[in-house]
């Protein structure tokens, strides 16, 4: 029976057959070189007081290494030196002041995840990665949410530039060896990156397919812990491997929770998102209980993001450090139009060049405030683990 009126449809499969080749041809030809060059990333250069604030060293400690060796000279234009991220951490290692995670300590494997959208995952997420970058440790980044927002902030197009066996797809449903293929550099220097797309959303199927994967829990483990048996190929290379989860507790989300030994939780100050934060701890509570699982993590915190320092969310920040306690971040993320420019610019605020702008700083003030307190919490965490096998 064809549909009544012309607001309908009389074969759903070949209409939607037809607008996704239609749109791959779209998005192949001109409208994707414009995309790629807008998309076209490359990290700032920062100027000699940055990078002796970042090495640790003086000016005069910098001129002199440059006199000494040509391979430690920076770029100059108008007689002002410009130092590459790279070049840093080249300087860093010379110099040793560069930190080095301690011996017999283990990478963190850092969750960011709230199943509701919108409390600044992926910011959150971004800006992380960079604070540790610039701080010389080693990163990966691996996107668990199919929306790709974390190819984005690299550089990539998330269902264009990266194909299904270029996400996190062939370790969680055929070989979790294939995770050591996945990575990818970026122009990021100590960021690497396994991006999210689409496909993710056919692995989150294909894992909740009972029939399916029974046959394979003897080869790849259970559907829920198939990112932990991959990660375990490959996270000594790294200090930090962040976890980028969508708004949700699907599949994929508990993946990274039985993966992780930390795990943020971003929250607004805003009733509907304290709401949600309680409604996401007792539905993560029930999966935990129904798996047997007794869950340690090194790292647990309550993160309050976008905060608008206005009476109302004043109000309910002093509710949460009351009810939740030392749970809660002491310092928060505020909300800067800075930041959510940069955010519209899919990069962090790290990227961006210095600003004079009270907005520039006042966000600035707060990532530094948020990222050295879980960067200073993870140094501990790697102290005790490093003395405990002593």
């Amino acid at each position: 029976m064809p549909a009544l009126t012309h607001y309908g449809v009389d074969d759903l499969q070949n209409v939607l057959g037809a607008f996704g080749n239609l749109g791959t041809d779209i998005l192949s030809g001109e409208v994707t070189e414009e995309i790629k060059a807008i998309n076209k990333k490359t990290l700032r250069k920062f100027k000699m007081k940055e990078a002796c604030e970042m090495i640790g060293r003086s000016d005069a400690f910098l001129r002199k290494l440059e006199q000494a060796d040509k391979a430690y000279e920076p770029e100059k234009v108008n007689g002002i030196r410009y130092y590459t991220l790279e070049l840093i951490n080249k300087i860093r290692d010379k110099a040793a002041t560069r930190y080095v995670r301690p011996k017999g300590s283990n990478p963190i494997v850092f969750a960011i995840s709230h199943f509701k959208g919108g409390v600044g995952k992926s910011t959150t997420t971004n800006s992380a990665a960079c604070k540790f970058a610039l701080s010389g440790l080693r990163v990966l980044c691996i996107g668990m949410d199919g929306q790709g927002t974390d190819a984005l902030y690299y550089g990539f197009i998330p269902d264009l530039d990266v194909s299904p066996d270029e996400t996190i797809r062939s370790a969680l449903l055929e070989d979790p060896k294939n995770i050591k293929s996945l990575i990818k550099k970026t122009y990021f220097d100590g960021i690497d990156i396994i991006p999210g797309n689409l496909t993710l959303t056919q692995v989150e199927i294909r894992l909740n397919d009972y029939q399916e994967q029974i046959k394979k829990v003897k080869l790849l483990g259970f559907p829920d812990e198939r990112l932990s048996n991959a990660l375990a190929y490959i996270k000594d290379r790294y200090d930090v491997i962040l976890l980028d989860c969508g708004p949700n507790l699907n599949i994929l989300t508990l993946n990274a929770i039985n993966a992780c030994n930390a795990l943020l939780v971003p929250v607004p100050p805003a009733l509907p998102d304290l709401a949600s934060f309680c409604t996401y701890c007792r539905t993560l509570k029930e999966h935990l209980e129904a798996s047997e699982k007794i869950k340690i993590l090194e790292f647990f915190r309550i993160l309050v993001t976008k905060h608008p320092k206005n009476k109302a969310s004043e109000n309910i920040l002093k509710m949460m450090l009351q009810e939740f306690g030392s749970y809660v971040m002491q310092k928060n993320i505020v909300y800067s139009a800075e930041i959510e420019r940069a955010a519209a610019s899919f990069c962090s605020l790290y990227e961006l060049p210095i600003s004079s702008k009270k907005t520039y700083k006042r966000g600035m003030e707060s990532m530094e405030g948020v990222f050295g307190e879980i960067l200073e919490a993870f140094k501990q965490v790697w102290e005790a683990e490093s003395k405990e096998i002593k």
